[in-house]
């Protein structure tokens, strides 16, 4: 639920009424800065970064943390041994850094696909939006044929 709403909030549209009506998102800010005020956006834009988070709130949250540590160890193809205990989905992201021989949104990728074969079957609208996620981005970046 807190990702979910932690999602909501940084993602959200420009509301065209109301109070909050001259607000933007977050993300939508963090997207026009440029090199002199911050790091560029590279692939994993933040758009992206955010709208896969909310995906993987959406996922039913696995019953054990060596589920988030393994779909990890999976995609680095090394043993992790986090700081913290990775409790939600979205806490294996932070575990994707200087993974060897994989781009940042290539250990992304397969870091989604990871997360979508453990996805509980009951519901699998979230499983669904998480590998069209994958999809859309893999081709948006030249990783899939179309």
């Amino acid at each position: 639920a807190h990702d979910h709403a932690h999602y909501t909030h940084h993602f959200r549209p420009a509301q065209t009424d109301g109070p909050l009506r001259a607000m933007e998102s977050w993300t939508t800010v963090r997207a026009r800065a440029t090199p002199e005020h911050g790091r560029p956006e590279g692939p994993l834009s933040h758009a992206r970064r955010t709208e896969l988070r909310g995906l993987l709130a959406a996922i039913a949250p696995p019953e054990h943390p060596r589920s988030v540590i393994a779909a990890v160890e999976a995609v680095r193809g090394d043993w992790v041994e986090p700081d913290t205990v990775p409790h939600l989905w979205r806490d294996g992201l932070d575990l994707l850094y200087d993974v060897r021989g994989r781009t940042t949104l290539e250990a992304t990728l397969l870091y989604s696909v990871a997360v979508a074969e453990q996805a509980p079957l009951e519901d699998p609208e979230p499983r669904r939006r998480l590998l069209a996620w994958y999809t859309a981005t893999a081709r948006e970046d030249g990783l899939l044929d179309r």
